[in-house]
């Protein structure tokens, strides 16, 4: 069901090889106007999209030394009317299907609210690649499934710019 959730990681680990950049003060928002989001990148991010299974997928993408930043953004084929249990299910579906694409290791999860709206999760798994770790959140805007991620060593995964990333996403309809 979630095979766009499984393209993210697939294309985050390419964000490895970027250049190296902090998330600071200087860093300045991105914003996507198309995506309906903003985020705090370290340096403008590169955009790179698929489809699967006849959903785009599209991934805004910026390296650091030790890791990668991504916001990776789909339309779902959601029916009008969906139970709140069914949303529950689909965000499980796309953290549990991340974690497997990548051969990873569910390490926590919790649900979360962004802005008191918007239904989501956020976790972390540990990657096969010695000291490797994932944390994202995921959340569902209506149809669309927005997923901002980390990936990197376990220090980069759990630094302050990492923090400040993962705060910094907003959905700005």
């Amino acid at each position: 069901m979630f095979t766009t959730a499984r393209a993210a990681l697939v294309v985050s680990i390419v964000a490895l090889a970027l250049p190296a950049a902090s998330v600071g003060q200087d860093a300045e928002p991105f914003t996507s106007k198309e995506g309906k989001f903003k985020a705090k990148f370290p340096a403008k991010p590169d955009e790179k999209s698929q489809t699967t299974n006849g959903i785009k997928f599209t991934m805004h993408v910026s390296g650091a030394k030790e890791g990668g930043y991504v916001v990776g953004i789909a339309d779902l084929p959601i029916p009008d009317g969906e139970t709140a249990e069914m949303t529950q299910k689909r965000l499980d579906g796309a953290r549990d299907g991340a974690v497997g694409n990548v051969k990873g290791k569910l390490v926590e999860s919790k649900e979360v609210t962004l802005d008191k709206k918007y239904p989501g999760r956020e976790f972390s798994a540990s990657l096969p690649a010695k000291d490797g770790l994932v944390r994202a959140r995921v959340y569902l805007a209506g149809k669309r499934l927005y997923q901002v991620m980390v990936i990197g060593t376990k220090d980069f995964v759990g630094g302050k710019d990492a923090d400040a990333f993962l705060d910094s996403f907003k959905i700005t309809e």
